[in-house]
């Protein structure tokens, strides 16, 4: 338990706690906590945010309509391919010129979400697309904080030196020796006619692990969407009174050393793609880091 501002919460760290509060206890701790940064935004209103019937009406409304859209068939996954075709293109026409890929990246993936629930995507240029992020973005720094305006300046703008734990996916970058074996093993499988498919998945075992890893190293969302106990519970010994805020910490799963020997590391994938599921992978000594830089620019055209 700690100190939230003037209120306690309790924080799940661990694989073993987030399972037995999220999925053992899944009926005590399944009330969404109401946040004010959030509540100016979506109003409780969500599949997220939303709690009591009314998350459970929207809920069944929300798995009924993806169904018929497709959700877990190859429409969805065409649809992503077709995306991914259209994002080639963008980057091929940069050409030599250096550029951010984070916009035409944000268009990428907003733009399968859109195919998914209005049926079309939109040109990159379009304006009522770029409308749309641009309502999205303020959304997310109106809801940010005064600490995250900082970590532009972490590493002095991309100018000095990470350390060693902020250069982990270095290890991943394109030149090195793991995305050759990765383009070696999707050209075995596919060869140079076709692009890859979910049908794929289990002729390609180390780069599924190196997918894995990255997600898991990257870390993108550490923290779950906060919970709230519905009635008074016992867990683990503490009596939980109803209404005890609960915040599942999502970073402490990926990071747990119960599961990963070196949870602060990308595992070997070669081993990571044949260690068992919920084990603690063997034999790892991590990848070694690069020592440059972050970029912030990249360029389709080798230098």
């Amino acid at each position: 338990m700690v100190w939230l501002g003037t209120w306690w919460v309790l924080v799940l760290c661990g694989h073993a706690v987030v399972h037995e509060g999220l999925v053992d206890n899944a009926a005590a701790f399944a009330r969404c906590r109401h946040l004010p940064t959030l509540e100016s935004t979506f109003h409780s209103h969500g599949v997220v945010f939303a709690n009591g019937e009314r998350w459970r009406q929207l809920r069944r409304f929300s798995l009924s309509v993806l169904r018929d859209f497709g959700m877990g068939w190859k429409s969805i996954e065409s649809r992503i391919q077709e995306e991914a075709q259209a994002l080639l293109k963008e980057l091929r026409d940069t050409r030599e010129k250096p550029f951010d890929p984070t916009y035409l990246l944000s268009c990428a993936v907003s733009n399968i979400i859109c195919s998914i629930v209005f049926g079309n995507r939109f040109d990159y240029r379009d304006s009522e697309f770029l409308e749309l992020l641009r309502l999205m973005n303020e959304s997310f720094r109106e809801i940010s904080t005064p600490w995250a305006q900082g970590v532009c300046e972490l590493g002095g703008g991309g100018r000095g030196r990470f350390d060693d734990e902020q250069q982990v996916l270095g290890a991943q970058y394109p030149g090195c020796s793991t995305a050759e074996k990765v383009h070696e093993e999707i050209d075995q499988v596919t060869g140079h006619d076709r692009a890859p498919t979910l049908e794929d998945q289990g002729w390609i075992p180390y780069t599924d692990a190196v997918i894995h890893e990255i997600q898991r190293c990257s870390d993108l969302i550490p923290l779950n969407v906060p919970h709230r106990v519905t009635p008074d519970i016992v867990f683990r010994s503490y009596l939980l009174p109803q209404d005890t805020d609960v915040y599942p910490l999502l970073s402490s799963i990926l990071h747990d050393p119960s599961i990963f020997k070196h949870p602060n590391y990308p595992a070997e994938p070669a081993t990571a793609a044949t260690a068992a599921p919920g084990t603690a992978v063997a034999g790892t000594t991590g990848v070694q880091l690069h020592q440059n830089p972050p970029f912030y620019q990249l360029c389709m055209v080798p230098r």
